[in-house]
C-alpha cells in the first residue's frame, strides 16, 4: 500500500520541466541511417541496440561501433568501409549545432545562473561534445568511469560560486551516486532506452533541497528520424509521468511496458519498434498504443492513491498508525559478488587475474580491460572502472551476460504457496485481522531481485485492507 508519495510528504523538489530539442539532420547523417538499415536486420539483438545507441549518440561513436564489431568479424568489413567514408568528412554534427543554440539562448537569458549537465553514454561522443563547447569559449569538465580524482575536481569546481566550470559532459559514471544539484538544466544528448537509467540521470540534477525553483531537461533528437518519433516521444512521455507519479517501477508495471511474462522491458520494445521503422513498417499505430498505455496508467495510479486517501484519509497533518508491511527476511544470495563477477567475465571469454587487492584485470583476444571492486585501492588503479551493485558497469556487465544467453533460471523457493498463506497470516494478526484469504494474483519471473504478494485480509469490523508487498527473495 503506497501511502507515502512526494507530493504528500511536501518535499522541497524542484519542478522537472521537459522538452523535445529537434534538431535537423545533414544529408550524411540521414545516409548513415539508410546505410545501416538493412545490415541490422541480419544481426542479432545485442548488435543492433548496440548499433543503434552508438548511431543516435554520435556518428564518431557509431564509427568507432562498427569498426570495432568489423575487426570481430560481427558486421562485414564492407560496412564498416561504407560508414567510414560518410564520417570521415564530417567536420561538425546536427545536434552538437543543437546543442550550441541551447548554450546561446541560455547565455541570453540568464548570463550567470546557469549551469548545465550533459550525458552521453559514448566517450567518442563525450570527447566531441567538450571539444566543441571549449570551442565556443565556455570552461568544460568531464566525468567517466576513468577518471575518478579527476572527477571529484571536476564537481569542486562546478559547484564553486561563482563556478569555475559552466557545463559537465558526462558519461554513465555520473548518474549514479553523484550530487549536481547545483545545475538546473540537464541535456540528454543521446537517451539510453532503460528508463531506470534515465531517472538515474535527472536525479543528480533535480534533488531534495535543490536552490532551483524547476530544473529543464532537454532531449536532443535528429528530427524526422526513428529518435524523434519513436524513442524520444515515448521515453520523454515516461519522463513526464514519472515526475507527477514519484514511482518509476509501479508506472512501468501499471502501463505493461515493463518487463513482461516473456522477458521483454520497455528497451526491447523500442528497439523491436526501430527496427520495424527501418524495415519501411509503419510503426505509428504500435508507438501511439505504448505512448496511450503510459498515460493511462498514470491516470489509473492517481486515481488509487485518490481512493486510498478517500477511504483511509488523506495525508496532511497525520501520522499513519494503521497496519504496516511485515518483515521479510534478508535475501539469500547464491553468489557473492566478486565470485559473480570473476565467473560473469569468465563467461564471456574472459581471463581474470588479480593485480592487486580489489583490482581485476579481464584479458580478451581483443584486448584488456580493468575492473576495480572498491575504492580503497593502490593509487596506481584508481582511474579502473568501480564495480560495485548496482554502478552503471556492473548493471552493464549484468546486461552482457543476461543477453549472451549463457544463464540457467531456475526456482529456488519449492513452497511459494505455503510461504504466501504465512505471510498473510501473520500480517493480519498484527491488526485484528481473523481468517485471512490469500489469493495469488498473478506470478512472473523477474531478474531484479523483487517480487509481489498482494494480501487481503477480513478484518473484525469486516472492512477490507489491501497490501503490496515487495520482497528481495531471489
Amino acid at each position: 500500500m503506497s501511502r507515502i508519495r512526494r507530493g504528500d510528504a511536501k518535499l522541497d523538489f524542484p519542478e522537472r520541466k521537459i522538452q523535445l530539442h529537434r534538431v535537423a539532420p545533414s544529408p550524411p547523417e540521414l545516409q548513415l541511417i539508410k546505410t545501416l538499415a538493412g545490415p541490422l536486420q541480419k544481426l542479432n539483438r545485442l548488435a543492433q541496440i548496440s548499433i543503434l545507441q552508438a548511431l543516435t549518440s554520435s556518428p564518431h561513436a557509431l564509427m568507432a561501433q562498427i569498426d570495432n564489431m568489423a575487426a570481430k568479424g560481427t558486421v562485414p568489413p564492407e560496412l564498416a568501409a561504407a560508414v567510414r567514408g560518410i564520417v570521415s568528412p564530417l567536420k561538425t554534427i546536427a545536434k552538437l549545432e543543437g546543442l550550441g543554440q541551447l548554450v546561446a539562448q541560455l547565455k541570453q537569458q540568464n548570463p550567470t545562473g546557469w549551469r548545465m549537465v550533459v550525458f552521453t553514454g559514448r566517450r567518442e561522443t563525450q570527447t566531441s561534445i567538450q571539444a566543441y563547447l571549449e570551442s565556443l569559449g565556455l570552461k568544460v569538465g568531464i566525468i567517466n568511469g576513468s577518471s575518478g580524482q579527476r572527477n571529484q575536481d571536476t564537481i569542486a569546481r562546478f559547484r564553486a560560486n561563482p563556478p569555475e566550470i559552466r557545463v559537465i559532459v558526462s558519461t554513465e559514471a555520473g548518474s549514479e551516486g553523484v550530487n549536481l544539484q547545483v545545475a538546473n538544466v540537464l541535456v540528454n544528448f543521446d537517451l539510453p532506452w532503460n528508463p531506470m537509467i534515465v531517472e538515474q540521470r535527472i536525479g543528480r540534477i533535480q534533488r531534495l533541497g535543490s536552490n532551483h525553483k524547476n530544473v529543464v531537461i532537454y532531449n536532443v533528437m535528429l528530427a524526422g528520424t526513428f529518435e524523434e518519433y519513436i524513442v524520444g516521444r515515448l521515453m520523454t512521455k515516461l519522463q513526464m509521468a514519472t515526475d507527477a507519479i514519484g514511482d518509476i517501477e509501479s508506472l512501468l508495471e501499471a502501463s505493461g511496458v515493463g518487463d513482461s511474462d516473456d522477458g521483454e522491458g520497455f528497451d526491447e520494445k523500442i528497439r523491436e519498434l526501430v527496427m520495424a521503422a527501418l524495415a519501411g513498417k509503419d510503426v505509428k499505430a504500435a508507438t501511439e498504443r505504448i505512448a496511450n498505455s503510459i498515460d493511462a496508467a498514470k491516470k489509473t495510479l492517481e486515481q488509487e492513491k485518490a481512493n486510498i486517501d478517500a477511504t483511509l484519509g488523506g495525508m496532511d497533518g497525520y501520522q499513519y498508525v494503521g497496519p504496516k508491511a511485515p518483515t521479510l527476511s534478508p535475501p539469500h544470495r547464491s553468489m557473492a559478488f566478486e565470485p559473480f563477477l570473476r565467473v560473469a567475465f569468465e563467461n564471456l571469454g574472459g581471463s581474470v587475474q588479480e593485480l592487486a587487492p580489489g583490482v581485476l584485470r579481464i584479458a580478451t583476444r581483443n584486448g584488456q580491460e580493468y575492473a576495480r571492486l572498491r575504492e580503497d585501492v593502490d593509487p596506481r588503479y584508481t582511474r579502473a572502472p568501480l564495480y560495485t551493485p548496482g554502478s552503471p558497469p556492473f548493471l552493464r556487465l549484468v546486461d552482457r551476460l543476461t543477453a549472451s544467453g549463457l544463464h540457467r533460471v531456475s526456482d529456488g523457493d519449492g513452497h511459494a504457496r505455503r510461504v504466501a498463506d504465512e505471510l498473510g497470516a501473520s500480517w493480519a494478526r498484527e491488526f485484528g485481522g481473523t481468517n485471512p484469504r490469500v489469493e495469488i494474483a498473478g506470478v512472473q519471473r523477474r531478474f531484479t531481485g523483487s517480487a509481489t504478494a498482494r494480501v487481503r485480509a477480513t478484518t473484525a469490523h469486516d472492512s477490507y485492507e489491501r497490501c503490496s508487498v515487495r520482497s528481495s527473495r531471489p
